[in-house]
């Protein structure tokens, strides 16, 4: 059982169903997940936060630096 956001962010299913937007697999387990709403909400900003930061990226070198990232991690992307 999760209780920690250090638990969500280490399991690999989470991450993938978050980087890769998979919001019908995140209802699932927010829903599996009751007890740990808090935690599994602050893990999901957590990877999230770097979608917020502004950099002087392209669009094309953001999509090249999130295709290395998800490769890095074993990811597929839906781009």
């Amino acid at each position: 059982m999760y209780n920690r956001v250090e638990d969500f962010l280490k399991d690999d299913a989470f991450v993938k169903c978050i980087l890769e937007e998979e919001t019908d697999q995140y209802s699932v387990l927010f829903n599996e997940r009751a007890e740990s709403h808090l935690a599994l909400e602050e893990a999901k900003q957590v990877l999230l936060a770097a979608e917020a930061i502004e950099t002087d990226f392209s669009a094309l070198e953001c999509q090249q630096l999130k295709s290395r990232i998800f490769e890095t991690l074993g990811l597929t992307t839906r781009c």
